[in-house]
This record gives structure tokens, sequence and C-alpha cells, in this order.
């Protein structure tokens, strides 16, 4: 009886962990990626804000946040730990030969997935 109740106790922090896992991805992750991107292509590219949103599937007015620096300060400190790794593995480079705003978030969602 104890080995199921220890089995079921490591089942529930396995999930309770992926479930961890999935929240910093939506809430901090993704943003931080997408922010770095925007810095990338508005400061390297000259991409005008309108066409970042385009790129990105999101708003104008979430690029101007990017760009302003209107976020959290987790969020921060998510961009800056995958800073390097997101010049490494040619993100943005990628993300710029994208013409579908879909296929640009399945690549934000898969570099996230492989982070977290």
């Amino acid at each position: 009886m104890f080995y199921i109740i220890n089995n079921f106790a490591w089942h529930s922090r396995i999930v309770e962990s992926e479930e961890l896992n999935c929240k910093r991805i939506v809430s901090s992750m993704i943003p931080a990626v997408r922010i770095r991107i925007a810095e990338v292509l508005d400061s390297r590219y000259g991409y005008k804000q309108k066409d970042i949103a385009a790129k990105l599937g999101v708003v104008q007015v979430a690029v101007s946040k990017y760009l302003n620096k209107k976020y959290s300060k987790a969020v921060e400190r998510e961009k800056e730990e995958l800073k390097d790794r997101i010049e490494k593995e040619g993100l943005v480079d990628a993300i710029i030969k994208c013409n579908d705003p879909n296929e640009v978030n399945y690549r934000i969602e898969r570099f996230c997935e492989g982070t977290a």
C-alpha cells in the first residue's frame, strides 16, 4: 500500500511540474521570445512596428509595448536568459523567412518547448 501511495505522490509531482512548465511557457517564455524577435527585427533589420506585428501575428500595440519595455520583470529575466540561445539557433533569421504567422508561432512554440 505504501508503494502505491508513494507512486501516486510521485505521479502528482510530475503532473504539477508539467503544469508549471506549461504556465511558464505561456506566461513568460513565449512573450520573451516574441519581444527579443521584435527587438532584433526593429534594431538590426529596420522593420516597422506594423511589419513586426504582422510577422509575429500580434497587434501593433503589443509590438509597441515590447519595444518600449512595458512588460514584467519575469518576462525581462526570461528574455535575458534566452537571448543567446535565440541568436545561436538562428531563430530570428528563420522567422524572417516565414510568411505565415501560424508558422512563426509554431517555431516559437517549438523553441520554447525545447527550452522548458
